[in-house]
């Protein structure tokens, strides 16, 4: 169909030129210019448009399966219900669905301004209430249609793939009128948002809870995406992340002179029992000289960080990011390795204290309950050893 469009395209072109019998050579000679740069002005167009139809039909959003086994489904009759206010055509596992939704959208959008406030609101919310499926220390076996990778199980089991906590994210944004896609590979799935400022954001809750470090994949462009964070997806088939707007670091950043005043934010913080992310801007100009003085404060605070104040079992890695001003950003991620595979919050506090003792008394030695680390990250503070470099 392309080709035939192109070569019709063509002909009624040149039909049309050299069919005047009463053009001059010279204005013969100036038509069929203009008609080469009419005619490729018109095959790269229908080249374009037939590519981006092709990417089309081949990227399958819902209904792909993610490793062969975790399906995409789509939500949208729960998030046009809640929109429209009318859930007569919804069955009962999609009534439930909305409703639990509902709940958490009113508890954590109430005070938000914007779709960005929103927008965090939902993230933060997954990342302190979701669990990834399979976490746990003890292996047990479980239904493998559990709902791991949809919205109802993820929202009644609170437990997820990253197909559950892709899917469920979408189903949010979807409720409050935004834009949404799952970006997918064969391996793994994550978001596609759209926000104020008209604007793209790539977001990866999955790889943050995995990591222990919120917002490293938080409204990420594709840069950061696919040059940092190392996610691969058909780029033709989706618009393009290329805002920077609404980064968390560009959002959320403390303001300090230089580099120097850097050690003391990060023992603050880590003081602080805080152990997920901190961003940091610079009155002075960030240049190839001071990113390199970056790399060495970052990587000798990596192999030094065990010997700070609450910075036993932990490790630290950064990212430059770009404002749109072109000014630079250090975010700075902590990952505590001793909240790998603990579940502090199923068991009451009592009864952890009570464990504790006994193994202290049994195997003689100071137990550290990972609880005492953890903490909400300040809005306004907010692996490898290495500062990588964004370019968004």
């Amino acid at each position: 169909m392309n080709k035939i469009l192109k070569i019709t395209g063509v002909g009624i072109l040149s039909a049309c030129i050299i069919g005047n019998v009463g053009l001059g050579s010279y204005q013969l000679y100036n038509y069929n210019s203009q008609n080469k740069k009419v005619i490729k002005y018109i095959d790269d167009e229908l080249e374009r448009r037939a590519k981006e139809a092709e990417k089309k039909n081949e990227y399958q959003e819902d209904g792909f399966k993610v490793g062969g086994t975790y399906e995409i489904k789509s939500t949208k009759k729960i998030s046009d219900a809640y929109i429209s206010g009318k859930s007569d055509e919804l069955n009962d596992k999609e009534k439930e669905t909305l409703k639990m939704a509902s709940e958490i959208l009113e508890k954590v959008t109430k005070d938000c301004k914007n779709n960005y406030e929103k927008e965090v609101a939902v993230y933060n919310w997954i990342f302190e209430n979701v669990k990834i499926s399979g976490n746990s220390t003890i292996a047990i076996a479980t239904n493998s249609g559990g709902g791991v990778d949809n919205p109802y199980g993820v929202l009644k089991g609170r437990k997820a793939v990253c197909v559950g906590f892709a899917t469920t994210f979408r189903l949010f944004m979807n409720m409050l009128e935004m834009d949404c896609h799952i970006v997918h590979n064969e391996g793994h799935s994550w978001d596609l948002v759209k926000l104020d400022d008209g604007e793209w954001y790539q977001t990866d809750i999955y790889s943050d809870i995995s990591g222990m470090s919120r917002y490293r994949n938080f409204n990420m462009t594709d840069d950061i995406s696919m040059g940092i964070m190392g996610h691969e997806w058909d780029t033709s088939a989706l618009p393009a992340a290329k805002g920077t707007k609404y980064l968390y670091a560009v959002q959320n950043n403390k303001k300090v002179k230089n580099l120097y005043k850097v050690p003391k934010v990060i023992k603050n913080y880590l003081q602080k029992k805080k152990n997920n992310s901190l961003f940091i801007s610079f009155e002075e100009k960030i240049d190839e000289k001071a990113m390199a003085l970056a790399e060495y404060l970052i990587s000798n605070t990596s192999m030094n960080i065990g010997m700070l104040p609450n910075g036993e079992s932990k490790d630290i890695s950064a990212i430059w990011y770009k404002d749109e001003q072109d000014n630079y950003i250090l975010g700075i991620f902590f990952y505590d390795y001793s909240s790998v595979s603990t579940n502090e919050s199923a068991v009451p506090k009592e009864e952890r204290k009570k464990m504790n003792k006994v193994m202290e008394e049994v195997y003689g030695i100071d137990i550290q309950d990972s609880d005492d680390n953890t903490g909400d990250v300040p809005p306004d503070d907010d692996m490898n050893t290495n500062v990588t470099m964004s370019e968004p």
